[in-house]
């Protein structure tokens, strides 16, 4: 079977992990301060060392694309590609919402991903739930009453059925909480502790679906995934258009 190596720093969470088919050899995450470019790659070799294996032994590295913090997915693909580099191994790119929402496979019903994205702002995606993870929509970066509305437009189309559970998970629904539970009520599920932020095992586990469909890429491919332009990004933008 073969072994994957994930890694996750699209937000504070940095997180890396190996998984061997359906079992998880080994996790290592922080979420405490956004000291990726310090932590991440000791983190890898620790989790190898604490594995006693070696690069060579993995057979794919997959890694969290985004969307998410541009400084914090530049990290995390940077490394993930220099290990892939230099162990001639291929590569698995993994949208950040995508790998969220498997943070809840099994859970039956509707899986909302959200992350912050400041300004009332957040970056989401629906899913469907239950054995498999089944995206609904595209990522979206959007505030959070539109996303709101993009979930209740899937009730009036038929997509949630009754009392269908709707669960929400990410660092976004610590500032939206009581609005979510405000628009769905008894339906709103949150993602408990330890399932509720980002992690490498769940990047690996949506890479091990994408293996077998093939969504292989390598070092020289693979780029992040931003969704929308940084703020200096938008200021130069708006600097042009006056």
């Amino acid at each position: 079977m073969s072994k994957i190596l994930a890694i996750e720093s699209s937000a504070n969470t940095a997180s890396v992990s190996v998984i061997q088919g359906d079992i998880m050899l080994g996790e290592i995450t922080t979420n405490y301060k956004k000291t990726h470019s310090e932590r991440l790659m000791p983190m890898v070799q620790q989790l190898f060392d604490m594995l006693e294996m070696q690069p060579g032994d993995i057979d794919y590295i997959a890694v969290s694309v985004g969307p998410g913090s541009f400084t914090g997915l530049r990290i995390g693909v940077s490394a993930a590609k220099g290990i892939a580099y230099a162990a001639g191994k291929p590569m698995v790119a993994v949208p950040t919402l995508e790998g969220l929402a498997y943070n809840l496979q099994g859970a039956d019903g509707l899986i909302c991903a959200i992350l912050d994205a400041r300004n009332n702002q957040v970056f989401g995606q629906i899913f469907r739930g239950a054995a498999d993870i089944i995206p609904l929509c595209e990522p979206v970066a959007e505030p959070i009453d539109c996303f709101i509305s993009r979930i209740k437009e899937f009730a009036e189309d038929g997509k949630i059925k009754g009392k269908e559970i709707i669960w929400m998970v990410g660092d976004a629904i610590d500032i939206h909480n009581e609005t979510l539970k405000s628009a769905f009520g008894e339906k709103t599920r949150f993602a408990p502790a330890g399932n509720n932020r980002q992690r490498a095992l769940s990047v690996a586990l949506a890479a091990r679906k994408r293996i077998g469909e093939n969504l292989i890429e390598s070092y020289e491919t693979l780029k992040p995934f931003y969704l929308r332009q940084s703020q200096a990004e938008r200021k130069k933008q708006l600097t042009i258009d006056d």
